[in-house]
């Protein structure tokens, strides 16, 4: 979504504008005022529009509603009394407010903003009066949309009317036409809006209105195809009274035909594009989900369900590729089997469900001195626990085993059926190896070496610590 920064442009444009042709007024340069000698002039009153409402689009962009809602309302208050003026045929006094007009080219009453002018300033408030609206709702800001999509439309069509050299394209009848500076305004404000009004849509609720785009879109187009229409009909129409023998061509009427079959296919295409765009979104989302599910799927499958470690599944993975590194590397790679004593009589005496308590507290002890990363907690079956140790000497492996169980003896879980303790204990055997050879006969022979040392230390009393090494 764009910065406040980006969408400012059109603000700083406005105002700079509206100062400028100002400034002009109040220190008679003409090259300010007017674009060309024979062109319109910039109004005052449109020039202090348009720094207005360059003003409230700078509130609505940093979310000053307040502030934007106030400047909306001058220009509406503004561009309502000029409509007044020119559908009840009264003079109110602010056409020369502030500064008295010497420039009156095409001007039907020194100091009036054109007419159209005064509509599309009307429209350009009214679009910034549903954008100030909090909290944002989607109607508001589609009609935002829709409204600003006409004064883009008006502006665009005046703009070209005088390229095309159409006076009924920037003025209507022998009433003050609009200036060129000013379509050009018109165009950028109206663009401003339907950025801003798309921008708040989705900063509050992650899309766009659906049908927002292709409507402002075939607005714009007819809004520009049916002034064009009624500019040439209007050019035609003089000529026709000046003409006795003029010929009726149907160039007006095909460029409304043709606007309009444009202006509808555009807006069908945008909404065709848009509805592409939102299956293929669902699509992404529908994969990102399967992809999440089945990465759970693939956690819960390695994970044993009862204590949390990992299970033998993926004992066995990590133990493979675990031996393959150390063979690469030439490092140690140590292996303790856990086997708590007893266990048997303390599900005969406490039960089962004690018995799985048991286990999760046995698991957690071990989990609490085996952190690292690279290291591998897992449930080999029943009561017996393994522990992958990588790059683990026969010092460091004795040294984990005996915290290992130091922390489930302090964990001092009771066992009054067990013959050498009141507390849970555990035999652990170990043995830890470089690999010299990748083969499953190998990796199944560092198990049965780990395995003999478990049964080593259950036959020495249990309770106990046997670390074994290649060397000895």
């Amino acid at each position: 979504m764009p910065k406040p920064s980006c969408l400012n442009i059109g603000a700083y444009f406005l105002i700079v504008m509206g100062l400028t042709v100002c400034f002009g007024w109040y220190n008679q340069i003409d090259s300010l005022i007017q674009i060309h000698p024979d062109f319109v002039p910039m109004q005052f009153n449109t020039a202090l529009g348009f720094v207005f409402l360059g003003l409230s689009i700078f509130g609505i962009n940093y979310e000053y509603y307040f502030a934007a809602r106030c400047f909306a309302s001058l220009v509406f208050l503004l561009a309502f009394l000029i409509l007044i003026q020119y559908i009840f045929g009264f003079n109110i006094g602010i056409d020369q407010l502030f500064i008295e007009h010497y420039i009156t080219v095409a001007t039907s009453h020194p100091g009036r903003m054109a007419p159209n002018t005064a509509l599309c300033f009307l429209l350009s408030s009214l679009s910034l009066w549903f954008l100030t609206y909090f909290p944002p709702r989607i109607k508001f800001l589609s009609t935002a949309s829709i409204l600003s999509a006409f004064v883009t439309g008006f502006g665009t069509v005046a703009f070209f009317g005088y390229l095309s050299e159409v006076e009924t394209a920037y003025g209507w009848g022998m009433l003050t036409q609009m200036a060129i500076h000013t379509s050009v305004g018109f165009v950028v404000a109206g663009f401003s809006l339907i950025v801003d009004s798309q921008c708040i849509s989705l900063r509050r609720f992650q899309r766009l209105p659906f049908l927002m785009l292709p409507i402002t879109s075939g607005i714009v187009g007819l809004t520009i195809t049916i002034s064009f229409w009624q500019s040439l009909e209007g050019s035609e129409s003089m000529i026709r009274a000046e003409c006795v023998n003029y010929r009726h061509n149907l160039i007006s009427e095909g460029i409304l035909i043709m606007g309009v079959i444009f202006s509808i296919v555009l807006g069908a295409t945008i909404w065709l594009t848009q509805k592409y765009k939102e299956q293929v979104m669902k699509l992404k989302q529908a994969q990102y989900q399967i992809l999440q599910l089945n990465s759970q799927l693939e956690k819960i499958s390695y994970l044993d369900a009862l204590t949390g470690v990992a299970n033998r599944r993926l004992f066995d993975v990590k133990l493979s590729q675990e031996w393959k590194k150390a063979y690469n590397n030439q490092s140690y790679l140590g292996l303790i089997m856990l086997d708590i004593d007893y266990f048997k009589n303390y599900n005969d005496y406490y039960g089962h469900r004690k018995g799985d308590e048991c286990l999760k507290q046995v698991a957690e002890a071990i989990c609490e001195v085996v952190r690292s990363e690279n290291d591998l907690v897992a449930r080999y079956g029943g009561e017996e626990f393994v522990i992958i140790l990588p790059n683990t000497d026969k010092q460091s492996l004795d040294a984990i085993a005996l915290r290992t169980l130091n922390s489930i003896r302090q964990k001092s879980i009771p066992h009054e059926n067990s013959p050498i303790s009141k507390s849970i204990t555990a035999s652990l055997g170990g043995y830890t190896i470089i690999p010299e050879y990748v083969g499953l006969s190998e990796l199944e022979n560092f198990m049965n070496k780990a395995d003999q040392a478990l049964y080593e230390a259950k036959s020495k009393g249990r309770n106990c610590i046997v670390i074994r090494s290649l060397d000895k």
